[in-house]
């Protein structure tokens, strides 16, 4: 992030307090420029150290416009760095490092293929971004 900040490509990085236990969501205000009208944001799904979900370079203007209200379904992801078998195996590191793919597991491991529920072709997460002022 430093690296992409001192480019000009990014503005600031966010982090957040991840989701805690037990908990169906979890917000975080932040404050974004027309300098900067996109924005990237991952989250891990824990314990798995490597499945994640999120958007990349999404724009929260339209037609020069900030939009009110952008909601997103989010398939999970695969980085493609933990050869572990299943969603709590302990840490193998992947070596050559793999490539990021929608995450397909087996029916024994999860309910995901393609990155959606098994047979519903619903979405584990989504992601709301919604104009304060």
């Amino acid at each position: 992030m430093a690296q992409a900040i001192a480019a000009g490509t990014a503005e600031f990085a966010l982090s957040g307090g991840g989701v805690p236990l037990g908990a169906a969501e979890v917000s975080l205000d932040f404050t974004i420029s027309t300098r900067q009208p996109r924005v990237t944001l991952v989250s891990m799904l824990g314990p798995s150290p490597d499945w994640f979900v999120g958007v990349a370079g999404l724009s929260l203007m339209r037609a020069g416009q900030w939009q009110q209200r952008i909601e997103l379904p989010l398939r999970v992801w695969d980085a493609g760095t933990d050869d572990g078998a299943s969603f709590m195996s302990g840490n193998a590191v992947t070596s050559p490092r793999g490539v990021v793919l929608a995450l397909s597991s087996a029916a024994a491991d999860s309910d995901l293929q393609d990155g959606l529920h098994r047979n519903a072709g619903a979405s584990l997460a989504s992601i709301v971004f919604e104009r304060q002022s």
